[in-house]
């Protein structure tokens, strides 16, 4: 009948065949965009980590350039802090 997508006649079919089929449509109809809305939500994910690494690494690139550019401090007592924040870690400070 409309095995190979030929659309069947109002007249060919009974009221609960058309039920049941409007209901299959619709239902493959919402689970094909919900397929489609987890695919772009999984892509989405994926390019902000990215972008989150990308602007660390720029961050930390900028910092270095500045320091280079800084005098060189002979000093024993001096304390450096590292602070980096990762998007799947906390906070994490370090001292020398």
């Amino acid at each position: 009948m409309f095995i190979f997508g030929q659309y069947p006649k109002p007249d060919d079919m009974m009221w609960l065949e058309w039920v049941i089929l409007n209901c299959f449509l619709i239902l493959v109809n919402i689970v094909s965009l919900n397929l489609l809305i987890s695919i772009i939500g999984d892509t989405y994910d994926k390019v902000q980590a990215a972008i989150d690494v990308f602007h660390i690494k720029t961050k930390a690139d900028i910092l270095l350039e500045i320091a280079s550019f800084l005098p060189q401090i002979e000093d024993e007592d001096l304390v450096y802090l590292y602070l980096f924040h990762y998007s799947t870690e906390t906070i994490v400070q370090t001292s020398n």
